[in-house]
C-alpha cells in the first residue's frame, strides 16, 4: 500500500481558519502532501479546511500521541512534517516530533513557549544575555494580598496576565484600574493555571522578531492604550538603526533558544527602550505571527513566501540550517479597524480596496471580520473585538503609517451600527 504524504496542523489560534486553508493549498503545491488538522471538537468549517481532521486535545500526553498515531495509520498517511499552529499545539508538536523522528521544538524547553512563568524562570537562569537585554521582574500571584503588596511596591505599574497562552482576555494593565479588587476578580479564574504579575514597562516601543527557516525580520507593532492593550497595527519591516535592529534580533533569537525553537517558526515579542538602549523580552511564541504578518512579509520582501519556508523546514526539504538574507522593496502594514461605538452591526457597505490607494500608498486589501447582526464593542478586550482591517504597502514608512491610521478611520463610514 502506498501511503499519502501528509502534514499535521496542530490547532489554530482564534479565527485563523483561513490560514489553515492556505497551508492546505501550499502543502499540495510545494510538497504534494495532504493536511491533517488536529483539534479538540472540530467544527464543520474545520472539516472543510483540511483534508483530514482528528478530534484530539493538544496537551503533550501519551494518550493524545497514541490517538494521533492510530488515526494516521487508519487514514494510510505518512507524516512528513508537523506544524504547531496554536500555542497549546507547540507542546503536542514537541512530543510528536520526538516520537515520529521529525523536525520540531526541543521538548525539554518548549513549555517556556506556553507558560509565561516558566519562560521568566528560563530567562532568569540563563547564564548569559544578549547585549542590552534586561530581565523583567515577574511573580506568580496566588492571592489578592500578594497582589496588593506587589502593586504598592511598583507604584501601580504592573501588568497582569494568565501564565498559560490562550487567555488573553485576562490581561490587565493595572494603571487603568481604580480598584485592585476588580482586577483580581478578572484574573482570579485563571489562578489554577497560574497568573503572572510583571513590572509594567513604560515608554517602550514594541516589536517582534519573526523567524522561519533561517529568514528573520523585525516587525513594528502598536497597541491600544486601554486596560487590555489589544494590538492594532503592524508594519514589516520595522524602521530601525542597524544597532537597534541587531539588538532586537539577538534578543528574539535568545528568547527562541531558551524556549526550544530549534530554528523553526517563531514570533517573539520584545520591548525596546530607546533612552536606555535596552531590550526586554515580552513573550515567545513558537508559531507563525498572527495579524497577517507573514503575508505582510511576502508583500515587503522580494520572492519570499514564509509559508513555503515553514513547510520546507518541517519536512526536512531545506538544506543545512543557516541564516538567509531578505531583500526589501516595500514597507507593508496592517491596521485593525476599531468601532467608534458599541451596538449591533446593522450593515456593511462592501468596498474596493483599490479606491483608497494614493500615489504614495497601495491599498492591498480591506477585510470586514464582522457580519450583520454581530454585537460590536468599542472597548477592546482582544483582536476579536475589531470590526475589520486593511492592508497596504508603500516605499516610505511614514507615508504608510499615516495612511493606515487615517484610512482605518475613513472606513468606519462604510458600516452602520445601531
Amino acid at each position: 500500500m502506498v501511503l499519502k504524504n501528509a502534514i499535521l496542523i496542530l490547532g489554530y489560534n482564534n479565527t485563523r481558519i483561513n490560514d489553515v486553508r492556505k497551508i492546505r493549498e501550499k502543502a499540495t503545491h510545494y510538497l504534494e502532501a495532504v493536511t491533517v488538522l488536529c483539534k479538540k471538537s472540530p467544527t464543520e468549517d474545520d472539516k472543510k479546511a483540511a483534508d483530514y481532521v482528528i478530534d484530539v486535545g493538544l496537551e503533550n500526553t501519551d494518550k493524545n500521541i497514541t490517538l494521533i498515531i492510530n488515526a494516521i495509520k487508519e487514514y494510510s498517511l505518512n507524516i512528513i512534517g508537523l506544524l504547531p499552529f496554536s500555542d497549546p499545539g507547540t507542546q503536542l508538536g514537541a512530543g510528536l516530533s520526538k516520537e515520529l523522528k521529525l523536525k520540531g521544538s526541543d521538548d525539554n524547553k518548549v513549555v517556556a513557549a506556553l507558560d509565561k512563568y516558566t519562560f521568566r524562570q528560563s530567562e532568569k537562569n540563563a547564564i548569559s544575555l544578549p547585549q542590552g537585554y534586561r530581565r523583567i521582574h515577574s511573580e506568580k500571584i496566588i492571592s489578592l494580598e500578594q497582589l496588593e503588596k506587589l502593586h504598592q511596591a511598583h507604584q501601580g505599574n504592573l501588568f497582569l496576565k494568565p501564565s498559560k497562552e490562550g487567555n488573553s482576555r485576562g490581561c490587565i494593565d493595572l494603571r487603568t484600574q481604580s480598584n485592585i479588587n476588580d482586577a483580581w476578580r478578572e484574573v482570579e479564574k485563571y489562578v489554577a493555571d497560574g497568573v503572572v504579575a510583571e513590572e509594567l514597562v513604560i515608554n517602550a516601543d514594541e516589536y517582534s522578531w519573526d523567524h522561519v527557516n533561517g529568514y528573520s525580520w523585525v516587525t513594528e507593532k502598536k497597541t491600544t492604550m486601554n486596560e487590555y492593550r489589544a494590538e492594532i497595527q503592524q508594519i514589516v519591516p520595522a524602521p530601525l538603526s542597524q544597532e537597534a535592529e541587531t539588538m532586537l534580533k539577538n534578543a528574539g533569537q535568545f528568547m527562541g533558544d531558551i524556549s526550544g525553537y530549534n530554528g523553526g517558526a517563531c514570533h517573539n515579542e520584545i520591548f525596546y527602550l530607546k533612552n536606555s538602549n535596552e531590550v526586554l523580552g515580552v513573550e515567545p511564541n513558537l508559531r507563525p505571527a498572527g495579524m497577517r504578518i507573514w503575508d505582510l512579509a511576502s508583500l515587503a520582501f522580494d520572492d519570499f513566501d514564509p509559508w513555503k519556508e515553514w513547510l520546507y523546514w518541517v519536512s526536512g526539504k531545506s538544506k543545512v540550517n543557516h541564516t538567509h538574507s531578505l531583500k526589501q522593496s516595500y514597507y507593508a502594514g496592517i491596521r485593525m479597524i476599531q468601532s467608534n461605538k458599541t451596538g449591533a452591526l446593522k450593515s456593511i457597505h462592501l468596498t474596493d480596496a483599490r479606491k483608497y490607494s494614493t500615489h504614495e500608498v497601495e491599498c492591498v486589501e480591506v477585510v470586514w471580520t464582522k457580519k450583520q447582526g454581530d454585537l460590536i464593542n468599542h472597548t477592546l478586550k482582544d483582536n476579536s473585538d475589531f470590526v475589520g482591517y486593511l492592508i497596504a504597502r508603500a516605499k516610505d514608512h511614514e507615508h504608510l503609517s499615516n495612511f493606515l491610521e487615517q484610512r482605518s478611520k475613513d472606513l468606519l463610514a462604510e458600516i452602520e451600527i445601531a
